[in-house]
């Protein structure tokens, strides 16, 4: 206020901000821990080699982690995949067999459960498990499918190494019993008591 061009009061107002400072530091951690948790669980992706997946089928769009676009050996920056474009990197033999899963599944609305081989754009093959659940609304209708991919490539190797191995190995052993056959056959042998008598003889030591 001013009197005779003298200013005399002075107006003026406080607020507590204490309680927004609170909210906006608690939002800032929330953030940060989301963003951390976010971190660690691509990290524990790509250790595992597995990715998530979520599938809108209202709107038929696809959301995949980090990792999934890495199974599928796509680019997440420069890739928009679809539920029909992605089909065509499943290897042909694997297509048809997808695809009744797939329609099983969604006419049902039951989860699935199925292995693929992929084949990547630079013609590398991959093997996947792939895993899908539904998701009902209130009406219990199917709204989305969520899932999980896992590159099991390296444990399909070592099974098939073993198998080999195992085959192998089993062939070497009827080759060893039949040589034992044909060495048992063919052999000149005699038996005797503690006494040095002979008791048994093949017809092959007769022939001496």
């Amino acid at each position: 206020e001013v009197v005779n061009n003298q200013r005399t009061k002075i107006y003026g107002s406080y607020q507590d901000i204490h309680q927004r400072k609170e909210s906006q530091l608690e939002l800032l951690k929330a953030k940060e821990l989301a963003e951390e948790n976010e971190y660690k669980m691509k990290q524990a992706q790509k250790l595992a080699h597995i990715g998530s997946w979520y599938y809108d089928v209202v709107n038929q769009v696809s959301q995949w982690s980090e990792e999934t676009y890495n199974i599928w050996g796509l680019n997440q920056y420069i890739t928009s995949v679809d539920f029909v474009d992605h089909q065509k990197f499943i290897h042909t033999k694997d297509c048809e067999r997808f695809n009744a899963v797939i329609k099983n599944a969604f006419e049902k609305s039951i989860p699935y459960k199925m292995d693929l081989e992929l084949v990547h754009t630079d013609g590398s093959l991959k093997t996947v498990n792939t895993i899908g659940d539904p998701i009902f609304d209130d009406n219990n209708q199917v709204i989305a499918f969520k899932g999980t991919t896992q590159d099991i490539s390296d444990r399909i190797l070592i099974e098939n190494e073993l198998r080999s191995a195992i085959e192998k190995a089993e062939k070497s052993l009827k080759t060893l019993e039949d040589y034992k056959v044909s060495l048992d056959q063919s052999a000149i042998v005699a038996f005797k008591e503690s006494k040095g008598v002979i008791t048994f003889v093949k017809k092959n030591f007769c022939k001496i």
